[in-house]
């Protein structure tokens, strides 16, 4: 869904494949007092636990519980008030961080050329303002 980002819109969503990976991202952008009610539905555990855990700029690996919207599968989600360039970089350097933790992919300076590239792609990715979901 393409959507004019200047509306009020309370919360929007999008998932990413990390490729070569299975894994996928999980962007919340928008207003961050809903999302524990979202985080309850796409991961499973209560509201209350997401109203202590959730902070306004985060990247966090979860472990989603089956009865959930994903069914058990580990998601990286990373949530930002809005697309500010400087904070999605940042934001996007903890993804690959995420990711390397979950698949052991080579983090060092030999791999400084691709790591590159991932967080270029990912930024892409959020700023293309297509496939966004109102939540």
């Amino acid at each position: 869904m393409c959507f004019d980002y200047k509306l009020q819109v309370n919360m929007i969503y999008k998932e990413i494949k990390l490729v070569p990976t299975l894994f996928y991202l999980d962007v919340f952008i928008g207003k961050t007092k809903e999302l524990p009610k979202i985080f309850n539905e796409y991961y499973g555990a209560s509201v209350d636990y997401y109203k202590e855990e959730i902070t306004p700029l985060q990247v966090c690996t979860i472990n989603s519980t089956v009865k959930s919207k994903f069914k058990g599968e580990i998601r990286i989600v990373l949530n930002v008030k809005n697309f500010n360039t400087p904070i999605l970089i940042h934001e996007i350097n903890h993804v690959l961080w995420h990711l390397h933790k979950l698949t052991g992919i080579e983090l060092n300076y030999n791999s400084q050329e691709w790591s590159s590239y991932f967080i270029e792609n990912i930024y892409n990715e959020i700023i293309r303002k297509d496939n966004y979901i109102i939540l």
